[in-house]
């Protein structure tokens, strides 16, 4: 597909569609340029392939259990998070052709290994990844802090920058009281406690 007279391969998914459009001329020449990196996968079961974006390739370094190095092909992905009823950021990196053969995480796992921390950054230049709070939750990550920890409470500014734990609450005017808008504590547990009722 042709987006502002540059070549983007994307599949037919309308909000990852909507974000290239609204991307500068650059942004858009950044992800042309790696999406011309080979595929070590390109047979891949994964599924990712049917609703991210492709942004290259690379092998990363890891180490065995005893030390000893080895090298892992990646396939490197960008999920349209901000278009999702829960709008958090996730990895979809594709590391083989099987069904399960990929991995899936959040930003902060950038400090700690390659493939992570080189998607995020092609995403941030590609003008993919914007959200202040995922820049400030790696920022936190690297020293060795979180949004959701007692020591950043504290600190108003970064706290609420980075979606700790008293930027989870928003005033409703009309009910006059705060509500939880966060998907962990409204939805997962209330799934939870749903089917913890149901079994008894």
């Amino acid at each position: 597909m042709k987006i502002k007279d540059i070549e983007i391969i994307t599949p037919d998914y309308a909000p990852l569609i909507k974000k290239l459009q609204s991307l500068s001329s650059m942004n858009l020449y950044f992800i042309n340029r790696y999406q011309q990196q080979k595929r070590f996968f390109p047979e891949s079961n994964a599924g990712c392939e049917d609703y991210c974006l492709y942004l290259g390739s690379m092998e990363e370094t890891l180490k065995k259990a005893n030390g000893e190095e080895y090298k892992q092909k990646c396939d490197l992905w960008h999920y349209s998070y901000y278009r999702s009823r829960y709008p958090m950021y996730s990895t979809a990196i594709i590391v083989g052709n099987e069904g399960g053969d990929y991995l899936s995480g959040w930003a902060s796992l950038s400090v700690t290994r390659e493939a992570y921390r080189m998607l995020l950054r092609r995403e941030v230049i590609c003008g993919l990844v914007d959200d202040p709070k995922i820049i400030m939750d790696v920022g936190l990550a690297v020293l060795n802090l979180r949004a959701d920890m007692s020591e950043v409470q504290y600190n108003k500014i970064i706290n609420e920058a980075a979606g700790g734990v008293d930027s989870h609450k928003y005033y409703e005017e009309d009910e006059g009281h705060y509500h939880k808008s966060d998907w962990w504590v409204e939805h997962w547990w209330g799934h939870q406690i749903e089917e913890k009722f149901n079994e008894n």
